[in-house]
Protein backbone atom coordinates (compact mmCIF):
# COMPACT_ATOMS: atom_id res chain seq x y z
CA UNK A 1 0.00 0.00 0.00
CA UNK A 2 1.51 3.34 -1.10
CA UNK A 3 1.06 6.18 1.36
CA UNK A 4 2.21 9.77 1.65
CA UNK A 5 3.83 11.27 4.72
CA UNK A 6 0.56 13.11 5.41
CA UNK A 7 -1.17 9.81 6.17
CA UNK A 8 -0.76 7.47 9.10
CA UNK A 9 -1.02 3.77 9.81
CA UNK A 10 -2.98 2.18 12.64
CA UNK A 11 -2.19 -0.98 14.58
CA UNK A 12 -3.40 -2.62 17.76
CA UNK A 13 0.07 -2.52 19.30
CA UNK A 14 3.79 -2.28 18.57
CA UNK A 15 4.16 -6.04 18.04
CA UNK A 16 1.56 -6.00 15.26
CA UNK A 17 3.30 -3.05 13.58
CA UNK A 18 6.72 -4.73 13.73
CA UNK A 19 5.35 -7.93 12.23
CA UNK A 20 3.47 -6.05 9.49
CA UNK A 21 6.59 -4.08 8.50
CA UNK A 22 8.94 -7.15 8.59
CA UNK A 23 11.05 -5.39 11.20
CA UNK A 24 14.61 -6.50 12.00
CA UNK A 25 16.30 -5.61 15.26
CA UNK A 26 19.39 -3.42 14.77
CA UNK A 27 20.19 -2.31 18.29
CA UNK A 28 18.85 1.23 18.73
CA UNK A 29 16.37 0.87 15.87
CA UNK A 30 14.38 -1.58 13.75
CA UNK A 31 14.99 -1.85 9.99
CA UNK A 32 11.69 -2.36 8.19
CA UNK A 33 9.62 -2.07 4.99
CA UNK A 34 8.75 1.51 4.09
CA UNK A 35 4.95 2.10 3.89
CA UNK A 36 5.51 4.48 0.92
CA UNK A 37 8.03 2.81 -1.40
CA UNK A 38 7.81 -0.69 0.15
CA UNK A 39 11.62 -1.04 0.14
CA UNK A 40 13.21 -2.67 3.19
CA UNK A 41 15.17 0.49 3.99
CA UNK A 42 13.02 2.33 6.51
CA UNK A 43 13.76 2.53 10.22
CA UNK A 44 11.93 2.90 13.51
CA UNK A 45 13.79 4.15 16.55
CA UNK A 46 12.93 2.09 19.61
CA UNK A 47 12.36 5.21 21.68
CA UNK A 48 9.86 6.54 19.11
CA UNK A 49 7.75 3.70 17.63
CA UNK A 50 5.15 6.21 16.43
CA UNK A 51 7.14 7.17 13.34
CA UNK A 52 8.55 5.19 10.41
CA UNK A 53 11.21 7.01 8.35
CA UNK A 54 12.48 5.91 4.96
CA UNK A 55 16.26 6.01 4.60
CA UNK A 56 16.12 6.40 0.80
CA UNK A 57 16.44 10.18 0.87
CA UNK A 58 16.76 10.66 -2.91
CA UNK A 59 14.12 8.12 -3.99
CA UNK A 60 11.60 8.33 -1.14
CA UNK A 61 12.56 9.71 2.26
CA UNK A 62 8.95 9.80 3.50
CA UNK A 63 7.83 9.78 7.13
CA UNK A 64 4.81 7.78 8.20
CA UNK A 65 3.09 8.32 11.53
CA UNK A 66 1.75 5.31 13.42
CA UNK A 67 -1.28 5.22 15.71
CA UNK A 68 -1.91 2.45 18.23
CA UNK A 69 -5.30 1.35 19.51
CA UNK A 70 -3.75 0.19 22.77
CA UNK A 71 -1.82 3.25 23.90
CA UNK A 72 1.08 2.37 26.20
CA UNK A 73 3.27 4.44 28.45
CA UNK A 74 6.90 5.14 27.56
CA UNK A 75 8.00 2.60 30.19
CA UNK A 76 5.70 -0.08 28.76
CA UNK A 77 7.07 0.58 25.28
CA UNK A 78 10.64 0.37 26.60
CA UNK A 79 9.98 -2.97 28.29
CA UNK A 80 8.24 -4.24 25.16
CA UNK A 81 11.24 -3.31 23.02
CA UNK A 82 13.53 -5.15 25.42
CA UNK A 83 11.43 -8.30 25.19
CA UNK A 84 11.56 -8.13 21.39
CA UNK A 85 15.32 -7.49 21.29
CA UNK A 86 16.26 -10.08 23.93
CA UNK A 87 13.51 -12.73 23.96
CA UNK A 88 15.62 -15.37 25.74
CA UNK A 89 16.81 -13.18 28.62
CA UNK A 90 15.17 -12.26 31.89
CA UNK A 91 14.01 -8.66 32.27
CA UNK A 92 17.01 -7.76 34.43
CA UNK A 93 19.44 -9.41 32.01
CA UNK A 94 17.82 -7.64 29.04
CA UNK A 95 18.08 -4.29 30.80
CA UNK A 96 21.73 -4.94 31.68
CA UNK A 97 22.65 -5.99 28.14
CA UNK A 98 20.84 -3.03 26.60
CA UNK A 99 22.58 -0.70 29.08
CA UNK A 100 25.97 -2.01 27.94
CA UNK A 101 25.23 -1.19 24.31
CA UNK A 102 24.02 2.32 25.10
CA UNK A 103 26.81 3.02 27.61
CA UNK A 104 29.58 1.84 25.28
CA UNK A 105 28.22 3.98 22.41
CA UNK A 106 27.94 7.02 24.66
CA UNK A 107 31.50 6.69 25.96
CA UNK A 108 32.89 6.22 22.45
CA UNK A 109 31.11 9.31 21.13
CA UNK A 110 31.12 11.72 24.05
CA UNK A 111 33.83 10.88 26.60
CA UNK A 112 37.44 12.01 26.46
CA UNK A 113 40.05 9.28 26.74
CA UNK A 114 43.59 10.31 27.71
CA UNK A 115 44.78 6.85 26.72
CA UNK A 116 43.25 6.72 23.23
CA UNK A 117 43.93 10.42 22.55
CA UNK A 118 47.67 9.77 22.92
CA UNK A 119 47.60 6.97 20.35
CA UNK A 120 47.13 3.68 22.18
CA UNK A 121 49.53 0.98 20.95
CA UNK A 122 50.45 3.12 17.94
CA UNK A 123 46.83 3.50 16.80
CA UNK A 124 45.35 6.98 16.41
CA UNK A 125 42.18 7.96 18.25
CA UNK A 126 40.39 8.45 14.90
CA UNK A 127 40.70 4.69 14.34
CA UNK A 128 40.56 3.31 17.89
CA UNK A 129 37.49 5.24 19.12
CA UNK A 130 35.25 3.27 16.78
CA UNK A 131 36.21 -0.08 18.32
CA UNK A 132 37.52 0.59 21.84
CA UNK A 133 35.79 1.90 24.97
CA UNK A 134 37.82 3.63 27.70
CA UNK A 135 36.03 3.83 31.06
CA UNK A 136 38.99 5.93 32.28
CA UNK A 137 39.01 5.20 36.04
CA UNK A 138 38.25 2.41 38.48
CA UNK A 139 35.04 3.91 39.87
CA UNK A 140 33.44 4.05 36.43
CA UNK A 141 34.52 0.46 35.72
CA UNK A 142 33.01 -0.57 39.05
CA UNK A 143 29.76 1.16 38.05
CA UNK A 144 29.80 -0.74 34.75
CA UNK A 145 30.11 -4.09 36.51
CA UNK A 146 27.34 -3.11 38.91
CA UNK A 147 24.95 -2.23 36.05
CA UNK A 148 25.82 -5.44 34.17
CA UNK A 149 25.73 -7.69 37.24
CA UNK A 150 22.69 -9.79 36.12
CA UNK A 151 24.68 -11.10 33.13
CA UNK A 152 27.17 -13.11 35.20
CA UNK A 153 27.04 -15.54 38.10
CA UNK A 154 29.99 -13.76 39.70
CA UNK A 155 29.66 -10.20 41.06
CA UNK A 156 32.61 -8.37 39.47
CA UNK A 157 31.52 -5.07 41.02
CA UNK A 158 33.19 -6.28 44.23
CA UNK A 159 36.49 -7.23 42.57
CA UNK A 160 39.23 -4.59 42.74
CA UNK A 161 41.22 -6.88 40.41
CA UNK A 162 38.61 -6.23 37.68
CA UNK A 163 38.09 -2.53 38.40
CA UNK A 164 41.47 -1.54 36.97
CA UNK A 165 40.54 -3.00 33.59
CA UNK A 166 39.24 0.19 32.00
CA UNK A 167 39.91 -0.63 28.32
CA UNK A 168 36.93 -2.49 26.86
CA UNK A 169 36.94 -4.18 23.43
CA UNK A 170 33.28 -5.07 22.73
CA UNK A 171 32.40 -7.77 20.19
CA UNK A 172 28.99 -7.08 18.63
CA UNK A 173 26.58 -9.50 17.02
CA UNK A 174 24.78 -8.95 13.69
CA UNK A 175 22.20 -6.71 15.38
CA UNK A 176 24.72 -4.49 17.13
CA UNK A 177 24.19 -6.00 20.58
CA UNK A 178 27.21 -6.76 22.77
CA UNK A 179 28.07 -10.46 22.66
CA UNK A 180 31.43 -10.59 24.40
CA UNK A 181 33.98 -8.13 25.70
CA UNK A 182 37.73 -8.21 26.16
CA UNK A 183 39.14 -6.21 29.06
CA UNK A 184 42.58 -4.63 29.35
CA UNK A 185 44.09 -1.97 31.58
CA UNK A 186 45.82 1.32 30.97
CA UNK A 187 45.47 2.12 34.68
CA UNK A 188 47.86 -0.73 35.48
CA UNK A 189 50.00 -1.59 32.43
CA UNK A 190 51.44 -4.58 34.35
CA UNK A 191 48.04 -6.15 35.03
CA UNK A 192 48.14 -9.92 34.68
CA UNK A 193 46.72 -11.56 32.73
CA UNK A 194 47.05 -8.89 30.06
CA UNK A 195 43.57 -9.57 28.69
CA UNK A 196 40.39 -11.06 30.16
CA UNK A 197 37.40 -12.20 28.11
CA UNK A 198 33.82 -12.14 29.40
CA UNK A 199 30.75 -13.48 27.63
CA UNK A 200 28.11 -10.76 27.90
CA UNK A 201 25.03 -12.38 26.34
CA UNK A 202 24.28 -15.60 28.27
CA UNK A 203 21.37 -16.61 26.03
CA UNK A 204 23.38 -17.84 23.04
CA UNK A 205 26.80 -18.78 21.77
CA UNK A 206 28.60 -15.47 21.75
CA UNK A 207 30.71 -14.41 18.78
CA UNK A 208 34.44 -14.73 19.45
CA UNK A 209 35.85 -12.68 16.56
CA UNK A 210 35.75 -9.01 15.53
CA UNK A 211 34.58 -8.23 12.02
CA UNK A 212 34.21 -5.17 9.83
CA UNK A 213 33.36 -5.74 6.19
CA UNK A 214 32.80 -2.69 4.00
CA UNK A 215 32.53 -1.78 0.32
CA UNK A 216 35.43 0.70 0.29
CA UNK A 217 38.16 -1.88 -0.28
CA UNK A 218 38.43 -5.24 -2.02
CA UNK A 219 40.85 -6.44 0.67
CA UNK A 220 39.98 -8.08 4.00
CA UNK A 221 42.83 -8.73 6.43
CA UNK A 222 42.55 -11.60 8.91
CA UNK A 223 44.54 -11.18 12.12
CA UNK A 224 44.93 -12.84 15.50
CA UNK A 225 43.86 -9.87 17.66
CA UNK A 226 41.88 -6.63 17.37
CA UNK A 227 44.93 -4.39 17.78
CA UNK A 228 46.50 -6.20 14.83
CA UNK A 229 43.42 -5.55 12.68
CA UNK A 230 43.38 -1.89 13.74
CA UNK A 231 47.07 -1.62 12.85
CA UNK A 232 46.12 -2.23 9.21
CA UNK A 233 43.24 0.27 9.53
CA UNK A 234 45.82 2.78 10.76
CA UNK A 235 47.70 2.68 7.46
CA UNK A 236 44.69 1.94 5.24
CA UNK A 237 41.45 3.26 6.79
CA UNK A 238 39.33 1.69 4.04
CA UNK A 239 40.51 -1.89 4.51
CA UNK A 240 38.12 -4.50 5.95
CA UNK A 241 39.35 -6.78 8.71
CA UNK A 242 38.51 -9.83 10.79
CA UNK A 243 40.34 -10.35 14.09
CA UNK A 244 40.31 -13.50 16.19
CA UNK A 245 40.44 -13.47 19.98
CA UNK A 246 43.32 -15.94 20.02
CA UNK A 247 45.14 -18.30 17.69
CA UNK A 248 42.98 -21.28 18.70
CA UNK A 249 39.67 -19.47 18.10
CA UNK A 250 39.15 -20.46 14.45
CA UNK A 251 36.01 -22.62 14.63
CA UNK A 252 33.39 -19.86 14.72
CA UNK A 253 35.14 -17.87 12.01
CA UNK A 254 35.40 -20.83 9.64
CA UNK A 255 31.69 -21.57 10.12
CA UNK A 256 30.82 -17.91 9.54
CA UNK A 257 32.85 -17.67 6.34
CA UNK A 258 31.43 -20.92 4.96
CA UNK A 259 27.87 -19.76 5.70
CA UNK A 260 28.42 -16.29 4.25
CA UNK A 261 30.53 -16.95 1.15
CA UNK A 262 28.72 -14.22 -0.76
CA UNK A 263 30.16 -11.55 1.55
CA UNK A 264 33.69 -12.48 0.44
CA UNK A 265 32.94 -13.05 -3.24
CA UNK A 266 34.84 -9.94 -4.40
CA UNK A 267 37.29 -9.79 -1.51
CA UNK A 268 40.99 -10.58 -1.63
CA UNK A 269 41.98 -12.15 1.69
CA UNK A 270 45.29 -11.23 3.33
CA UNK A 271 46.29 -13.55 6.16
CA UNK A 272 48.29 -11.67 8.79
CA UNK A 273 48.30 -13.87 11.87
CA UNK A 274 51.22 -13.83 14.29
CA UNK A 275 54.58 -14.96 12.94
CA UNK A 276 54.98 -17.83 15.42
CA UNK A 277 54.06 -21.52 15.64
CA UNK A 278 50.52 -20.97 16.93
CA UNK A 279 49.83 -18.25 14.37
CA UNK A 280 51.08 -20.35 11.48
CA UNK A 281 48.97 -23.33 12.60
CA UNK A 282 45.84 -21.16 12.78
CA UNK A 283 46.66 -19.70 9.37
CA UNK A 284 46.98 -23.20 7.87
CA UNK A 285 43.49 -24.04 9.14
CA UNK A 286 41.98 -20.88 7.67
CA UNK A 287 43.79 -21.18 4.33
CA UNK A 288 42.68 -24.80 4.04
CA UNK A 289 39.08 -23.74 4.62
CA UNK A 290 39.26 -20.85 2.13
CA UNK A 291 40.68 -23.11 -0.58
CA UNK A 292 38.34 -26.04 0.08
CA UNK A 293 35.18 -23.92 -0.04
CA UNK A 294 36.52 -21.45 -2.66
CA UNK A 295 35.94 -18.40 -0.48
CA UNK A 296 37.10 -15.00 -1.69
CA UNK A 297 38.57 -13.86 -5.00
CA UNK A 298 42.18 -14.65 -4.05
CA UNK A 299 44.45 -14.79 -0.99
CA UNK A 300 47.97 -13.99 0.10
CA UNK A 301 50.11 -14.11 3.26
CA UNK A 302 51.41 -10.92 4.85
CA UNK A 303 55.22 -10.82 4.74
CA UNK A 304 57.07 -10.14 8.00
CA UNK A 305 60.70 -8.98 8.10
CA UNK A 306 63.26 -11.13 9.92
CA UNK A 307 63.06 -9.27 13.22
CA UNK A 308 62.31 -10.70 16.65
CA UNK A 309 60.44 -7.51 17.61
CA UNK A 310 58.00 -7.79 14.70
CA UNK A 311 56.11 -11.02 15.28
CA UNK A 312 52.60 -9.56 15.08
CA UNK A 313 51.18 -6.60 13.10
CA UNK A 314 50.74 -4.29 16.09
CA UNK A 315 54.31 -4.81 17.32
CA UNK A 316 55.46 -4.27 13.74
CA UNK A 317 53.47 -1.02 13.46
CA UNK A 318 54.94 0.33 16.70
CA UNK A 319 58.48 -0.73 15.82
CA UNK A 320 58.63 0.63 12.26
CA UNK A 321 55.50 2.22 10.78
CA UNK A 322 56.97 2.93 7.35
CA UNK A 323 58.34 -0.58 6.91
CA UNK A 324 55.00 -2.00 8.07
CA UNK A 325 53.19 0.10 5.47
CA UNK A 326 55.66 -1.01 2.80
CA UNK A 327 55.19 -4.71 3.61
CA UNK A 328 51.41 -4.27 3.51
CA UNK A 329 51.53 -2.53 0.13
CA UNK A 330 53.84 -5.23 -1.23
CA UNK A 331 51.46 -7.97 -0.09
CA UNK A 332 48.50 -6.16 -1.71
CA UNK A 333 50.41 -5.56 -4.95
CA UNK A 334 51.23 -9.27 -5.14
CA UNK A 335 47.52 -10.04 -4.83
CA UNK A 336 46.65 -7.63 -7.62
CA UNK A 337 49.46 -8.98 -9.80
CA UNK A 338 48.29 -12.56 -9.29
CA UNK A 339 44.73 -11.52 -10.10
CA UNK A 340 45.90 -9.85 -13.32
CA UNK A 341 47.91 -12.94 -14.33
CA UNK A 342 44.89 -15.17 -13.67
CA UNK A 343 42.70 -12.98 -15.91
CA UNK A 344 45.30 -12.93 -18.70
CA UNK A 345 45.57 -16.72 -18.48
CA UNK A 346 41.78 -17.10 -18.72
CA UNK A 347 41.66 -14.79 -21.76
CA UNK A 348 44.46 -16.74 -23.48
CA UNK A 349 42.76 -20.05 -22.78
CA UNK A 350 39.47 -18.76 -24.23
CA UNK A 351 41.26 -17.38 -27.31
CA UNK A 352 43.09 -20.67 -27.79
Amino acid sequence: MIMSSNESMSFKNVEEMLEDRNAEDHGRYFLCDCPDCDEHEAFIYKNNPKMIMCNRAEECGEKTFVRYENVKSAEEIRMQNLSVSYPDLSTKQAEALDWSRRAFEHVQKHTLSPTLDEGYRGISKEISKEYIVDFVDEEIVKHMFNKMKPLWEKDYSKSSFMHERNIILPILDEKGHVDRMLLRSSINPDASPKEIQLVVNPSKESRDFFIELNNYSDVVVITEALFDGLSFKEIDPDVSFISLTGSTKTRQLTEYMKSNKELFEDKNILFALDDDKAGREAMDVLIGMVEKYEIGADWNIFKYPRNENMKDPNDFLQEDRELFKGCYEQSINELKKDKKNHKEKEVNEIAY
